[in-house]
């Protein structure tokens, strides 16, 4: 298991810090840029793939239940 604030990442097989918000195993990035669904898609997928090092991936967070969304407010 990883530390406080930190992700499993499958890519590197190592813990990775969780820079914004971090629930469970998840690691959620925040925005508070005013964008449509299909913007903040591609943003995540443009940020997924300008990362260097590769270590993660990132998708518009989705299903989320109702813990997950008081968490994050």
């Amino acid at each position: 298991a990883c530390p406080t604030r930190h992700f499993w990442s499958p890519l590197v097989r190592r813990c990775i810090a969780c820079k914004d918000v971090s629930i469970g195993n998840r690691c959620f990035r925040l925005s508070s840029h005013k964008s449509t669904w299909y913007e903040a898609n591609d943003f995540c997928q443009e940020e997924s793939n300008n990362d260097e090092q590769e270590q993660y991936t990132m998708k518009l967070a989705s299903n989320l239940n109702r813990t997950d969304i008081e968490l994050l407010k």
